[in-house]
C-alpha cells in the first residue's frame, strides 16, 4: 500500500492542484512538488520506479479508479521514459476495484471485487502471482487493514 500522506495523516492525490479537493483542502499535488524539491539524492526517482517492477495488479477504491483510468487508462502507452512505462504497465495488469455504485468499468483488464471486499481479496492474495499494489484508495485501505489484508505499508 503506498500513500502520499502528511505527517499529521492528509492523505492527497499527488496528480495535481485540482485532482482531490475534498474537505475544502486547497493544496492539491502538494506532496509531488514537495518531493521534487527536496530530494537531493534522486531518492524518488529510484523508490517508485522499484516498487512499480513488482507491481503484477492493482486493487483501487472507486475514486482512485476513476481518476487513473481517465488519466493512466487513456495516456499514450508510446510516451518516453517512465510515464511510457508506467502507462504500459498499468495497461496491462488486472485492476481490481472495490466498489458499491460503479456497475461498468471501462478501462482495459478492470474487474470489479463485488460487496464482500474482503473475502475477495482474501481470495486474490490466496492465488499464485506477484504484488497487488495500492495506490491512494484511503476508505478502501480502512477496510482492509480491519481485516489484516495489508502485508507492507510505504
Amino acid at each position: 500500500m503506498q500513500e502520499f500522506m502528511s505527517l499529521d495523516g492528509v492523505i492527497q492525490g499527488g496528480g495535481g492542484p485540482d485532482e482531490d479537493r475534498d474537505g475544502g483542502f486547497d493544496l492539491g499535488g502538494w506532496s509531488m512538488d514537495f518531493d521534487r524539491a527536496h530530494d537531493s539524492t534522486e531518492e524518488e526517482s529510484q523508490i517508485i520506479p522499484d516498487w512499480e517492477s513488482r507491481t503484477e495488479a492493482l486493487l483501487l477504491g472507486r475514486r482512485t479508479y476513476d481518476i487513473w483510468a481517465g488519466a493512466w487508462g487513456v495516456w499514450d502507452e508510446d510516451a518516453e521514459g517512465f510515464e511510457g512505462e508506467l502507462t504500459r504497465r498499468y495497461n496491462r495488469v488486472t485492476k481490481y476495484v472495490a466498489s458499491r455504485t460503479l456497475t461498468l468499468l471501462g478501462w482495459k483488464n478492470s474487474q470489479l471485487l463485488g460487496d464482500d471486499v474482503p473475502a475477495a481479496v482474501a481470495k486474490l492474495r490466496s492465488e499464485p502471482g506477484g504484488e497487488i499494489r495500492v495506490w491512494g484508495s484511503s476508505v478502501l485501505i480502512r477496510t482492509l487493514a480491519e481485516h489484516d489484508l495489508i502485508d507492507e505499508y510505504a
